[in-house]
Order: C-alpha cells, then sequence, then structure tokens
C-alpha cells in the first residue's frame, strides 16, 4: 500500500484550491466532483474535509480570492493621481473583461454548470467593485464631465448591468460574450448621459 503523501496544510489548501479552480471553469462547478478535485492533487477524499467543510464553502474561498485579486487590482488604479477619470474608468473595465476571459475561461466559465458560481462571483464582484467605481464617478464629476445625484447608486446599476450581462452568457452563445464586452463603454456613457468618446479617449485606449 503506497504511503500517504506528505504535504504541509498550506500546501493541500493551495493545491485543492488551484485544483478545484481548473475543474470549475473547464468542467462546471455541478460537474465536479470532490473526487475529482482530490484525484487531481493525490489526495483521499477525506483530506478534503480536513480543509473544507464542503465544496460549496471551496466555492466560496475561490470566489473570495478572485475578489481580492480585483480590489487589489482597483485600489492600485485609484492611487494613481495621474489618471483621469476616463483612463481610471477604463483600466476598471479591462479588469472585468480579464474577470470575464483570460483569469476565468471566457466560453468554458460561462454555461449552465456554473450557475451557482456565476451567481456568487457576480454578487461579490458588484460587492467589491461599486464602492471603487464611486469613486471613479466622483472623479468624473470634478472634472465636469456629469453630474450625479447619488454616485453609489449609479456606480452599483453600472457594475450590476456589466456583470450581470456577461453572467447572461451561460444561457447565450459563446460568441454574445466578447460584443457584450464591447457594448460596455457605450451603454455606460448613455447611462451617465456622455458623449462615449470620453470613455474611449483615455490613455489607455490612445497606445
Amino acid at each position: 500500500m503506497a504511503r500517504p503523501i506528505k504535504k504541509s496544510p498550506e500546501q493541500w489548501t493551495q493545491e485543492i484550491i488551484n485544483a478545484a479552480q481548473h475543474f470549475f471553469i473547464t468542467n462546471g462547478y455541478d460537474e465536479t466532483s470532490i473526487s475529482d478535485i482530490m484525484n487531481a492533487v493525490k489526495g483521499a477524499k477525506g483530506t478534503f474535509y480536513q480543509f473544507f467543510e464542503s465544496k460549496e464553502l471551496l466555492l466560496e474561498t475561490l470566489v473570495e480570492k478572485w475578489a481580492g485579486d480585483y480590489e487589489k487590482a482597483i485600489i492600485r488604479i485609484l492611487d494613481n493621481t495621474n489618471t483621469t477619470f476616463a483612463d481610471k474608468f477604463s483600466e476598471i473595465m479591462n479588469l472585468i473583461k480579464q474577470m470575464s476571459g483570460k483569469t476565468l475561461g471566457m466560453e468554458t466559465f460561462f454555461h449552465p454548470s456554473n450557475d451557482v458560481m456565476i451567481y456568487k462571483l457576480t454578487k461579490r464582484m458588484t460587492t467589491a467593485i461599486t464602492p471603487y467605481l464611486e469613486e471613479v464617478l466622483k472623479i468624473g464629476m470634478e472634472e465636469n464631465l456629469f453630474s450625479l445625484d447619488n454616485s453609489h447608486f449609479y456606480a452599483s446599476f453600472i457594475i450590476n448591468g456589466a456583470l450581470g450581462a456577461l453572467s447572461s452568457g451561460a444561457e447565450a452563445p459563446a460568441n454574445s460574450i466578447p460584443q457584450t464586452l464591447k457594448l460596455l463603454p457605450e451603454i455606460t456613457a448613455n447611462i451617465l448621459g456622455i458623449d462615449s468618446g470620453v470613455l474611449f479617449h483615455s490613455k489607455e485606449d490612445s497606445r
């Protein structure tokens, strides 16, 4: 009988999280079993429960990890005092694109088997991003680009709309997701009552 593989608790935790992320994205959350995850990391099913009470709590950990990564990135965007409203907005939109594309795997992530994961991620990301987008909108008002009575409402509305449109990709053709991403700046400009050219003339877009 083979001896169990000795790993530190931190190593087990990280390997389980990495394997879960791979399987959830490629096969779907509903289609992935704990056995699939533990076979990938060469561990017994009982080992899983030493670190996570359930697959759902493992998903919560993943969602928090993703949200934390993007919060850090957005803070860096806000801390850059040499950029305008348009620059910051463009960078935040690029983060949303990255979340739905490179990081999560666009076509593989947005399918019905991931409905639970998509819902949890969308809800968490809305909570994470809204306060920062509100700060960006305030910069736009300081630059006299537009005037808003309730910047928090507009920030929440924009993020909910963006993530909600992307999450609908679970029920729509995969090629509709890139189209949704392309339309986000134009839709946002309409919401804010400004010319879409304002959002397309950032330093980021002029490179």
